[in-house]
């Protein structure tokens, strides 16, 4: 008799891929490089939707995420942002940000849904 057998990975992390782009991110939880924050689609070239957005303005790593307020998500207005490292993103001339600069979920993943930096500290 055969019997199928069940490996498991025990202590196996799962890669963490906050923007999709397929890569294990390199920034710590929290943490994220900005190339562009709080910008407002009508006082931009870069299009109407995020789609547009990533296709004209945040060029590969970034991804696009509508911006993360104080208020809480604002429609009006994008971000882009990468999970890269530190040091790569110094080396792109972007922020460097952690929740001491933006508060807690100030480096959100551009696909959690909208939510307060303030009141839910994702």
């Amino acid at each position: 008799m055969k019997c199928p057998v069940l490996l498991l990975c025990l202590g196996c992390a799962a890669a963490r891929d906050l923007d999709g782009d397929g890569l294990e991110d390199a920034a710590p939880e929290g943490s994220c490089c900005i190339n562009g924050y709080g910008i407002n689609f009508a006082d931009s070239s870069c299009g109407d939707t995020l789609a547009e957005v990533v296709a004209l303005c945040c060029p590969s790593p970034f991804v696009a995420r509508y911006s993360l307020q104080q208020q809480g998500e604002d429609t009006n207005s994008f971000d882009c942002v990468s999970f890269i490292s530190e040091e790569d993103c110094n080396a792109y001339g972007a922020l460097w940000s952690d929740d001491s600069q933006l508060g807690p979920g100030g480096c959100a993943a551009p696909t959690r849904p909208a939510r307060s930096i303030l009141t839910d500290g994702f």
